[in-house]
């Protein structure tokens, strides 16, 4: 019955980039920290999902910086390219936190 408890959990965490991302895993991480197995997914999982928030962020401000300084305004295909990148890295991460939530349960 644990080990089912511990698959559930491990598998919530990577699947939580569809309902509760960053935070979930952060708090599956501190509650089972006495539980190694768990709190290494949650780990893992929070940093997973820390990356696209990082980079959505990172975008955010790259926008604002450019709107603001008159001399980079003429390289906006700079920002093009640098959300672009980003949604790539995104969508990667997507599917590999669905693959990962799905493989814990099997």
């Amino acid at each position: 019955m644990f080990n089912n408890t511990n698959k559930i959990l491990d598998s919530l965490c990577y699947l939580s980039i569809l309902f509760l991302p960053v935070l979930f895993p952060l708090i599956v991480w501190v509650i089972c920290s006495d539980n190694v197995d768990v709190s290494q997914y949650a780990r893992n999982a929070f940093f997973l999902h820390l990356v696209p928030t990082i980079l959505a962020i990172g975008i955010f401000f790259a926008i604002i910086f450019m709107g603001i300084h008159p001399a980079i305004q003429f390289r906006s295909w700079i920002i093009v390219a640098f959300i672009g990148c980003v949604i790539i890295i995104d969508v990667i991460l997507f599917i590999y936190n669905i693959v990962k939530g799905i493989k814990c349960l099997l």
